[in-house]
């Protein structure tokens, strides 16, 4: 019984490193474009993907973050600076990313990049945090943006709501 346990978990070890070691064939025009990188899931998936040769074009909201991840990390990435509920950052960030790649970045301009690059065997991908211990899930974040906003509202409009509407 202990034996088969044994086996069972020294090949799911086995089966774990073979996957993580596998890589594209041919990175090195590769180029791999993230936001989100000040810190979280951003943050170290360009560090990695930076350590294992793919070339990193890294969008931070702060300059501060910017630095951080440009100093820990090889020749293989490079960093910009986007905001992205501003237009003018993502223009400038779209500018940044043909002046990095060059035109072949932007073919076409369609938006449906995750059908389009299918056929050529490019998976596109949105990695969004679940409910893991992020600013997003943190519920004292959260309040004080909704305080914010309440208290954004123009005063005839929290009248008609009402207080008791807020605290519900």
């Amino acid at each position: 019984m202990w034996l088969y346990l044994l086996l069972a978990a020294l090949a799911w070890v086995l089966g774990w490193l073979v996957r993580d070691r596998q890589t594209l064939p041919s990175i090195k025009d590769k180029h791999v474009f993230i936001t989100g990188c000040d810190s979280g899931f951003g943050n170290l998936l360009a560090r990695r993907l930076a350590h294992r040769g793919y070339r990193v074009l890294a969008a931070c909201l702060t300059q501060k973050g910017a630095d951080s991840l440009q100093r820990g990390c090889s020749g293989h990435l490079r960093t910009t600076l986007l905001d992205v509920t501003r237009s003018d950052s993502i223009r400038q960030a779209v500018e940044w990313v043909r002046a990095e790649v060059g035109e072949k970045a932007y073919p076409d301009g369609r938006a449906s990049r995750r059908r389009d690059m299918y056929h050529f065997g490019v998976k596109v991908s949105i990695v969004e945090p679940g409910f893991f211990k992020t600013a997003v899930t943190n519920l004292e974040s959260i309040e004080a943006s909704l305080r914010q906003l309440w208290d954004r509202l123009a005063p005839e409009t929290r009248l008609s709501y009402g207080e008791d509407f807020f605290h519900k």
